[in-house]
């Protein structure tokens, strides 16, 4: 990735869907593409939505804490998944 490519992925924003376990509630995150899966749970706290019990899948893959949100193609109006764990 070159400078300008970081530079692009620390300023710019993209908004993502979470959609709850419930299934009927869907959440609008703001992130960054370099973001983590760990940083999204964060984000998700503060709108007071606890997501520590439970795991992020997208397009049918569960996600990594540490991966990020531009190392699985998520962009603007991508939907994530929250589910419980079992």
């Amino acid at each position: 990735m070159n400078t300008m490519q970081k530079l692009m992925a620390h300023w710019m924003r993209c908004d993502v869907c979470v959609q709850l376990p419930d299934g009927q509630r869907m959440v609008t995150i703001r992130v960054r593409p370099n973001d983590t899966i760990k940083r999204l749970r964060l984000h998700l706290v503060r709108q007071g939505v606890t997501s520590w019990k439970m795991d992020f899948t997208y397009r049918g893959n569960q996600l990594g804490e540490n991966e990020t949100l531009e190392e699985n193609h998520i962009t603007t109006g991508s939907v994530l998944i929250l589910v419980r764990n079992e």
